[in-house]
């Protein structure tokens, strides 16, 4: 139920598409996903983001 209250309200109420264009943008989503996932590159992203996380909130600690 979550999902579908983003998809109306954000997707299509927010960004001022058909249900039709949002449908299309949520089938490419998904396919950029599986490839990330069956190329592997998923899970260096995944790495990577973490350490940019972890880099992002020491350069907040250290600027305060």
């Amino acid at each position: 139920m979550g999902l579908n209250a983003f998809f109306v309200y954000t997707v299509c109420i927010g960004f001022g598409l058909s249900y039709a264009n949002a449908l299309v943008l949520i089938l490419i989503e998904g396919l950029v996903f599986i490839m990330l996932t069956v190329t592997g590159l998923r899970k260096k992203i995944r790495i990577s983001s973490w350490i940019i996380a972890a880099l992002f909130v020491a350069m907040l600690i250290l600027t305060h």
